[in-house]
């Protein structure tokens, strides 16, 4: 792809087709969303899981049926492999799934709770602990009716790091800060955005090398991917805006090329729905490997 100093807009049936994947089969299955793909399969067709063992001490949400958990669930919610993770189903609420556990944990000490923020809406999670162990439980309501409970139990000191931004974040849900990578760049976040996590798929799905970092962010559709962009534009000092690319179609999609030094970062951003929120999704790294960033239109 080349860099060109200019403004283009792409509506051609190719870009289209790109954001709708990127929607509905990176983002949102990250995190739960309508496709359920990372706890089973499309449209409520889950299978069988691994029940909880009866040693753990800890219930079985009532009703529930058992699905699988998937590795793209295990790396979302930074679950280690020494921790062994269980998913459930139910047709409650993430609510009412939470409520019951704060219930029903029997000698479990609620340790602490915390949530993120999603194309979903909100993500409770609650870290338990009884003497060395830990159990760490979120909910996510991926479809209308159905809710995924994912319970991960291990020791606790691997269990207090589950969750992508881990107990210590506060009850205010995920974290709000820029990452490290973007922190050492002197590349804001935009204001109020809130971290979400990210398949290792969105990269090859928007073109981002593998030797290049990757953070993604949320913010409430108010602040529209148009929005973004312009404040982006705005708010990048030291930095030279070399490329601007958008994307037409439903939604659009709008890409940022930034150069310091030897340094590049690619900014884009788009819609979600379901709710609605505002995806945004930063990657730096050497310029050189920064301008390959971006979906492959065919053009």
């Amino acid at each position: 792809m080349g860099i060109q100093n200019t403004y283009r807009t792409i509506a051609i049936a190719e870009a289209a087709v790109i954001v709708i994947m990127l929607v509905f089969f990176v983002l949102l299955p990250a995190l739960g969303g309508p496709m359920g793909s990372p706890y089973g399969g499309p449209g409520g067709d889950f299978g069988a899981g691994t029940p909880l063992p009866e040693s753990s001490g800890i219930p079985e949400y009532e009703g529930a049926n058992t699905v699988p958990f998937s590795e793209e669930a295990r790396v979302g919610f930074n679950i280690q492999e020494d921790v062994d993770a269980y998913g459930y189903m139910t047709t409650d609420s993430p609510a009412d799934v939470m409520n019951w556990y704060k219930n029903n944990m029997g000698e479990w000490s609620l340790e602490a709770e915390d949530s993120i923020s999603s194309p979903e809406g909100e993500i409770p999670m609650q870290y338990y602990r009884q003497d060395e162990n830990g159990t760490f439980i979120f909910s996510v309501g991926i479809s209308a009716g159905e809710t995924f409970i994912g319970i991960a139990i291990g020791s606790w000191d691997s269990v207090q790091d589950c969750g992508p931004s881990g107990p210590d974040s506060g009850p205010d849900g995920g974290e709000s800060g820029p990452s490290e990578a973007m922190e050492a760049l002197g590349i804001p976040l935009y204001e109020g955005a809130q971290t979400v996590p990210l398949p290792d798929s969105t990269k090859e799905d928007l073109g981002i090398p593998e030797n290049a970092t990757m953070d993604g962010y949320t913010t409430p559709v108010s602040n529209s991917p148009l929005n973004v962009t312009e404040w982006y534009k705005d708010n990048m000092p030291g930095w030279s805006l070399e490329d601007e690319i958008a994307l037409s179609g439903e939604p659009a999609m709008y890409m940022l090329y930034f150069k310091k030094d030897n340094n590049g970062a690619f900014i884009m951003s788009t819609l979600i729905t379901e709710p609605d929120e505002t995806i945004i999704i930063i990657s730096t790294g050497e310029w050189d490997i920064i301008q390959q960033c971006g979906p492959d239109t065919g053009g």
